[in-house]
């Protein structure tokens, strides 16, 4: 299999040269993460960034993407990317950079979330407009990806999410989910176990079913769902959960490597899951 790459990143942070003041640096750098997030994106102006600059390059960038609100799937990029005219570009390393929230907000999930990399590629130099700017290299092989990305959710919010993406998918079925409620414990950092609880409808008939399976993770990017019990004290309910059971079975009992999605130089190490009341998962990067 072919792997993917990400595609690099660039930005425009105004008029040459590149601010050799921190605050000055800043405020380019946040106009810049706001013109990366484009699309179904409220509260931009929230974004804010500290900056340390390097001569040429950047030494650190922390950004703060506290109270952004993400509605859909985003794409992340400028509409026009940049690039340096040839002969003014300075390669160069960003020792560390640093992303937090808290929270953002996705579809109406409130996210936590901290992303700490180290050792960036990127280009820095002149366009020939007299802009200044920034490439962010593609992680590669010969200068791979570093850091660790920790997210947590509400436990409650994941659950109304995937209530919505359930009863989507019963649709075609004429079976309503009328009440649901999910729990998912931590048996060891790579094993989640979830119990479920619901309340289906069909036509006139309804009752309660339980459900449960696991969530286990293994070599870092290897994603297991465990056998998936449905099971009801209503025989005539046992039938109409007979109806998604083909539905259920797709995933469950196999496992999804999510490495084959991954470009080589982004290796995962390790991912810790987090049960309880918040969930949440720590994925270190090799």
């Amino acid at each position: 299999m072919n792997t993917p790459s990400i595609a690099s990143v660039s930005a425009s942070l105004g008029k040459a040269p590149l601010p050799a003041a921190g605050p000055d640096l800043a405020a380019r750098v946040t106009t810049a993460i706001q013109g990366l997030l484009r699309g179904n994106v409220q509260g931009l102006n929230n974004v804010k960034a500290t900056v340390t600059p390097n001569g040429a390059a950047i030494q650190s960038v922390a950004a703060d993407l506290t109270g952004v609100t993400v509605g859909g799937l985003q794409t992340v990029g400028t509409a026009q990317p940049w690039a340096p005219t040839p002969g003014t570009e300075t390669q160069a390393v960003i020792p560390t950079v640093t992303a937090v929230a808290n929270p953002i907000t996705f579809d109406g999930v409130p996210v936590t979330a901290k992303i700490n990399l180290t050792n960036v590629g990127a280009t820095f130099g002149e366009s020939a407009d007299g802009n200044c700017g920034v490439v962010l290299k593609s992680p590669g092989a010969s200068q791979p990806l570093h850091g660790t990305i920790a997210v947590t959710a509400p436990a409650e919010k994941v659950a109304e999410t995937v209530r919505a993406e359930m009863q989507a998918a019963l649709k075609p079925t004429g079976i309503e989910i009328t009440a649901f409620a999910a729990t998912c414990t931590t048996k060891d950092p790579h094993t989640l176990a979830v119990a479920i609880k619901a309340t289906l409808k069909e036509s006139i008939l309804s009752g309660e079913v339980d459900g449960a399976t696991t969530v286990t993770v293994a070599n870092g990017s290897q994603f297991t769902v465990g056998q998936v019990t449905l099971s009801s004290p209503n025989p005539l309910i046992n039938a109409i959960v007979s109806v998604a059971t083909p539905l259920i079975s797709e995933y469950a009992g196999k496992t999804f490597d999510a490495a084959q999605y991954l470009p080589s130089g982004v290796v995962i190490g390790d991912v810790a899951l987090q049960g309880g009341s918040t969930l949440g998962a720590t994925i270190t990067l090799k």
